[in-house]
């Protein structure tokens, strides 16, 4: 088994070793989707992976093509920035809802993007959410 997976097998349920609270990303780099809408997020700056409960469940049947032309300039819109500022790392598409996230380093911050089936760009909080992570060696 793929060592990067065998660190993922122990956050497969919702609520399973999960704290819900502020989360401080170090960095935020690859992305992968788990099972019932868990993001992965490669943290290369505090070497460690980090299981995040998104909360994005609910299928959207009606999900077609998303327009990604101008994305960046969305993006630094919504990160109150300009696009020379922003870098994205990696993209992830939520196989349940079809919903796009995003790893982005806005300058030397790291910052997780959502951008729904509708086309809304918006900031995943960090605030107080669930998840739970592991220290890679």
């Amino acid at each position: 088994m793929n060592k990067k997976w065998f660190a993922a097998v122990a956050f497969t349920a919702p609520g399973s070793g999960l704290v819900t609270k502020k989360l401080e990303l170090g960095s935020a780099g690859p992305l992968a989707f788990g099972p019932a809408g868990i993001l992965f997020v490669g943290d290369s700056a505090n070497a460690s992976l980090i299981a995040i409960d998104t909360g994005d469940r609910a299928p959207n049947p009606g999900a077609g093509t998303i327009e990604l032309k101008g994305l960046n300039q969305k993006m630094a819109a919504a990160l109150g920035t300009t696009p020379d500022q922003i870098i994205v790392q990696d993209l992830a598409v939520n196989p349940v809802s079809r919903n796009i996230y995003f790893s982005v380093s806005r300058g030397t911050t790291p910052v997780i993007l959502t951008l729904d089936v509708a086309g809304k760009l918006t900031e995943l909080n960090l605030e107080n959410i669930s998840h739970s992570s592991v220290a890679l060696p």
